[in-house]
């Protein structure tokens, strides 16, 4: 579940779980099928001790025209994926956060790439500074999923 950001600037929900419920994904394999899982709601899942948060495409910002293209241009500058470093545990409960970015490539296909992630015990970090900045801003613009985040 997450969400993602159109080339109009608007951010849209999805959720996989409502396709198929008892799967696990790599986002990179199944990115393209993100409209079937499209929906105007998210409820993430409980951590024990927390309340249900209720996510609404309403409260989702939206983002300029210019900054989509801002975006999409840096976006392009950066190859390759973030690469896994296991460190440890981390205290808070959080889930898997991961940024992935999709633009065209020089043959002009489609590319979903891993900018940056983190969760538990680990994280995926980029050879390229730039995509770790995308990250942070993002982190910044996107609502939190995790049960545990203050509502």
């Amino acid at each position: 579940m997450g969400c993602y950001v159109m080339n109009t600037g608007e951010m849209k929900l999805f959720d996989y779980r409502s396709i198929a419920p008892d799967e696990v994904y790599d986002f990179k394999d199944i990115y393209e099928q993100i409209e079937e899982a499209h929906c105007d709601r998210l409820e993430p899942l409980n951590y024990i001790g927390y309340e249900e948060r209720l996510i609404t495409e309403e409260q989702l910002p939206k983002l300029s025209q210019e900054e989509v293209i801002g975006y999409y241009k840096r976006l392009l500058q950066i190859e390759g994926d973030a690469e896994y470093i296991k460190w440890g545990w981390k205290l808070d409960y959080g889930g898997l956060k991961k940024l992935y970015g999709i633009k065209k490539n020089e043959r002009g296909e489609k590319e979903c790439i891993l900018l940056s992630g983190c969760g538990i015990d680990s994280e995926y970090d980029h050879i390229d500074p730039e995509a770790t900045k995308i990250y942070i801003e993002f982190s910044h613009i996107m609502p939190d999923f995790d049960a545990n985040a203050a509502p």
